[in-house]
């Protein structure tokens, strides 16, 4: 049982100085885990920046919509459309940054 610990610290010394000599830098698990919550924190901090400026839109749709409410100009309906597709867009990332942040979470969690 002492010649198994030994053995392998001993394994485990000739790995990491391998590792060193060949220029190999691998991160510890909890050095993992700390860069994914890193990265996780920060994806949430943008989904803040996103929904003001999913807000912004909305403020500028519904001006167009009352500029376009006494126009005839298809023009003014085409920037309507894009708005709102640009809303809905912003929304999309939102849910694809949400569901990034939790694979990350999960990940770090399960290493």
């Amino acid at each position: 049982c002492i010649r198994d610990r030994v053995c392998g610290a001993l394994d485990a010394k000739v790995r990491a100085e391998f590792r060193v000599r060949e220029g190999i830098v691998m991160a510890s698990v909890d050095e993992v885990r700390a860069s994914m919550a890193r990265a996780a924190e920060i994806a949430l901090q943008s989904l803040g920046h996103l929904q003001q400026a999913h807000d912004v839109l909305a403020d500028a749709r519904a001006a167009t919509v009352q500029t376009a409410e006494a126009s005839a100009q298809d023009t003014a309906h085409d920037a309507i459309a894009m708005l709102s597709k640009a809303m809905s867009d912003i929304v999309e990332v939102q849910h694809t940054v949400t569901a990034a942040t939790q694979t990350a979470q999960g990940y770090a969690t399960n290493i």
